[in-house]
């Protein structure tokens, strides 16, 4: 997918200056690097047990998240169904 340069939005709607895509992806950028510093900062050594996580650890929770919004989703779709 190409992205364009600009962004539509209500702000252009409005009559103001439309949102530079790839100034949004810089500024998101720039915030998360500045979470993760905040982060290791403040935690300091509260952190080391994040070392001791693998990959297929993150692999497993991202699985399990997944598994658990489905089920969600499914138990929703159910309830409306029977309404």
């Amino acid at each position: 997918m190409i992205l364009s340069k600009t962004k539509v939005s209500a702000e252009e709607v409005n009559g103001e200056a439309p949102v530079c895509v790839r100034c949004l992806y810089i500024r998101y950028f720039l915030m998360c690097v500045l979470a993760i510093a905040l982060l290791g900062l403040a935690a300091g050594d509260a952190l080391q047990v994040i070392s001791e996580l693998t990959p297929m650890h993150f692999a497993i929770g991202v699985i399990c998240l997944l598994a658990l919004i489905a089920g969600v989703k499914v138990w929703f779709e159910l309830r409306a169904q029977r309404s």
